[in-house]
């Protein structure tokens, strides 16, 4: 890996690492929306949905159609599943306090 191609990497992790644009990745995992029904579902305002919208374009997993004045973003396939992955992961974790490691099940609470 290249310095130019982990600075690409380190960009695309930093504009999803945002919780709205998180949640944004997992409602859009059920299928295309629009940003109107995006930011209701959300609570935001169209402009905030859009901003966020942009951020995650840039990282290439959203595949944007126009249908007259409406906009539709849904997941792209082909570069989705890693992230929609690491979100999984993240979400079976246990947070720990700070200096020691995350563990995956809370059943293997031995310290």
């Amino acid at each position: 890996m290249t310095k130019d191609q982990a600075k690409r990497s380190a960009d695309a992790f930093s504009n999803i690492a945002n919780p709205v644009r998180i949640l944004m990745i997992k409602v859009m995992a059920n299928g295309e929306t629009s940003v109107g029904m995006l930011a209701d579902r959300l609570g935001l305002s169209t402009s905030a949905a859009s901003q966020h919208l942009k951020k995650l374009k840039e990282t290439g997993i959203l595949v944007q159609r126009k249908h007259a004045q409406y906009r539709y973003y849904k997941l792209d396939p082909r570069s989705s599943h890693a992230f929609l992955k690491l979100i999984s992961l993240a979400e079976e974790r246990e947070p720990q306090p700070s200096g020691r490691k995350w563990r995956l099940d809370r059943r293997s609470n031995t310290r």
